[in-house]
């Protein structure tokens, strides 16, 4: 739920910045009126969500051996 609401934040932010844009009209002409660049979006955001998930269970295989140290309640 909560990556829900913070990728709707960050959809938000762009759209937002875009629509100050000079020129709104060459970012809707680059975008198309496909569903191409939602898809590579979702593509981007799958692969990112499998490497965070990658990065996570490496770090806690490292807490676990003791290879570095962690401070609780931090």
């Amino acid at each position: 739920r909560g990556l829900v609401r913070y990728v709707g934040f960050c959809a938000a932010a762009l759209a937002n910045a875009h629509g100050r844009a000079r020129h709104p009209a060459v970012l809707a002409g680059y975008l198309g009126r496909g569903d191409v660049h939602a898809r590579a979006l979702t593509r981007f955001a799958q692969a990112y969500a499998a490497q965070t998930e990658e990065d996570h269970a490496t770090l806690v295989d490292a807490v676990a051996a003791g290879t570095i140290e962690t401070i609780e309640g931090c």
